[in-house]
């Protein structure tokens, strides 16, 4: 499985996890939905990124072909919604996984450590499914992928908990 990292966005931070919804989205109308679906619409969106609404209506447009975001502008469009769905459309047009390397810090580690558990059995599970006829579909493969990431997602929120916990000073980042 191809793996891409999301970094650097803090605790709690839009919805970075291991999303199955997300997958399938196309990279435009990602960004469409980015726009429109941010509390006060394009019009607010375009003023927290210091452009025109109508710039940004026009480069978000499903129908524009002359007008189009920047990878800086997706960028930043993305950190001022905490909305990632162009970032995994991205990745999923690749045939890569997003996954996130915080957790919102919320929960025990041993909740967070039975959850992991669970996550790999349920890798163990969609794996025995795929191979118990001999030959493995696309769909499988997806499914394998998918759940493969659910518990990269789970260690990474372990992981994230157990940091958490550390003096600030001594944290490993």
């Amino acid at each position: 499985m191809n793996q891409s990292v999301v970094k650097n966005f803090p605790a709690g931070y839009g919805n970075v996890t291991a999303d199955p919804a997300m997958r399938g989205l196309d990279v435009a109308d990602a960004a469409y939905h980015t726009a429109h679906d941010f509390p006060g619409g394009v019009p607010a969106l375009a003023q927290r990124m210091a452009m025109s609404a109508n710039t940004l209506a026009h480069k978000v447009g499903l129908n524009n072909t002359t007008h189009h975001l920047t990878l800086r502008e997706a960028t930043a469009m993305q950190e001022v919604t905490g909305d990632v769905r162009m970032l995994h459309a991205m990745a999923d047009a690749l045939g890569y996984t997003c996954i996130s390397l915080h957790s919102n810090g919320q929960g025990m580690t041993l909740e967070k450590v039975m959850a992991m558990a669970k996550e790999f059995g349920d890798v163990l599970a969609s794996v025995n499914a795929a191979v118990s006829d001999g030959q493995v579909t696309p769909n499988e493969m997806k499914d394998c992928e998918r759940q493969a990431a659910e518990l990269t997602a789970a260690l990474n929120g372990v992981l994230a908990t157990v940091r958490g916990m550390m003096p600030r000073r001594e944290r490993v980042q």
